[in-house]
C-alpha cells in the first residue's frame, strides 16, 4: 500500500491524534487494547515510525482503519456503534419512568 501511495505523490505524514493515538490500527483490537498481548520482538514494531501504545491508551477516539476484523465481529461492532445507547452517555436522554409498581422501566 505504502509504495503505491508514494508512486502516487502522497507523502507519509502522522496521522495520529493530538493525544499521540493511532487512527489506523494494524492489528485487531484484542492485539491492541490489551496490554501484553504482543511479544515485546513483535514484527511490526520494525516497521512503525511512532511506537504503538497499549491499553487504552493506544487507539484514537477517531479510529479510521481497524485490520483483522471477522466478518462476526463486524456484526458486533455495528450493534455497539449504531444500535447500543447506553443510559446516561447521550446528553438530553430521557429519564428513567417508575411504574406504580415501583419498578424502573427503560
Amino acid at each position: 500500500m505504502g509504495v503505491c501511495l508514494n508512486f502516487c505523490g502522497v507523502t507519509p505524514t502522522d496521522s495520529r491524534d493530538s493525544n499521540g493515538r493511532h487512527r489506523f490500527l494494524p492489528l485487531s483490537l484484542e492485539h491492541v487494547l490489551i496490554p501484553g498481548r504482543l511479544p515485546k520482538d513483535f514484527w511490526l514494531y520494525h516497521y512503525m515510525h511512532y511506537k504503538l501504545k497499549a491499553g487504552l491508551e493506544c487507539c484514537s477516539t477517531y479510529a479510521i482503519t481497524i485490520h483483522y476484523v471477522l466478518y462476526y465481529q463486524m456484526y458486533l461492532f455495528d450493534y455497539l456503534l449504531y444500535n447500543m445507547h447506553p443510559y446516561g452517555i447521550i446528553k438530553g436522554h430521557e429519564p428513567l419512568v417508575v411504574n406504580p409498581s415501583g419498578n424502573e422501566n427503560v
